[in-house]
C-alpha cells in the first residue's frame, strides 16, 4: 500500500507526506483427533516519510494460534491467541504543533515506537435439549506492553493534547451470551 500527500499552497509546493505499507503472512492449518489448530506468522513493514523530512520505519512481527476442541456435537471450546502491534500514526509522530482554538493545541510526539498486545480469549458453546437453549460464555485477557495514548496537560492557560506512553495496562473480561427457541419462529435472547 502507498499513500502520497503532495500539497501546494499559495503557488508554492511543500514538502509531501508518505506512508508505505507491506507485509507478508502466512499460516498452518491441521487437527489431531477432536482437536483442530492453526498457527500464523506475519511481518509487516511500515515506513513514513513526514513534513520535516522526518523519516520513521517500523517492522513489527504478528504471531497468532487458534486451537478449536469439540469433545461432542452438543460442546466446544476456542482458544485464540494473538500479539497484535499497534504502529503509531503519522500525526501522532509530527513534532509540530497545532490549534484547535486559542487555547487548546495539539502536538505530536516523535519518541513513540510501536508497542504491543498480547490478546487472549477463550470461547466456549453449548446447546442443550436438540440446540433449543444455546450458552455461550467467553473470557479473555489482554495485556498492552507500554502503549501510547493521548494525554491532555495544562501549562498555565494553555492545554496541550498529545500522544505519550503509558504504563503496561491489562484488561480481564467475560461474557455469556444465550438464547432460547420457544418455537421455529420465535427465539429469547437476553442482553
Amino acid at each position: 500500500m502507498f499513500k502520497d500527500l503532495r500539497q501546494t499552497f499559495n503557488g508554492v509546493r511543500n514538502p509531501y507526506i508518505s506512508n508505505k505499507r507491506g507485509y507478508v503472512y502466512t499460516d498452518y492449518s491441521n487437527h489431531i483427533g477432536k482437536l483442530s489448530y492453526t498457527f500464523g506468522v506475519g511481518l509487516e513493514d511500515i515506513s513514513y516519510s513526514g513534513i520535516n523530512e522526518d523519516d520513521f520505519n517500523y517492522w513489527v512481527f504478528r504471531p497468532s494460534l487458534v486451537l478449536a476442541y469439540q469433545p461432542s456435537r452438543n460442546v466446544a471450546f476456542r482458544f485464540n491467541s494473538r500479539i497484535q502491534p499497534q504502529v503509531p500514526s503519522t500525526g501522532y509522530l509530527t513534532n509540530s504543533m497545532s490549534s484547535i482554538d486559542e487555547f487548546f493545541y495539539s502536538r505530536g510526539n516523535p519518541d513513540l515506537k510501536p508497542y504491543y498486545t498480547f490478546t487472549n480469549g477463550l470461547d466456549m458453546q453449548v446447546s442443550l435439549m436438540d440446540g433449543k437453549i444455546y450458552m455461550a460464555p467467553s473470557f479473555y485477557y489482554n495485556y498492552s506492553h507500554r502503549p501510547f495514548a493521548p494525554v491532555l496537560q495544562q501549562e498555565g492557560k494553555y492545554v496541550y493534547l498529545h500522544q505519550t506512553k503509558l504504563d503496561n495496562i491489562r484488561h480481564w473480561g467475560a461474557s455469556i451470551s444465550s438464547n432460547y427457541a420457544v418455537a421455529k419462529f420465535l427465539t429469547i435472547q437476553p442482553f
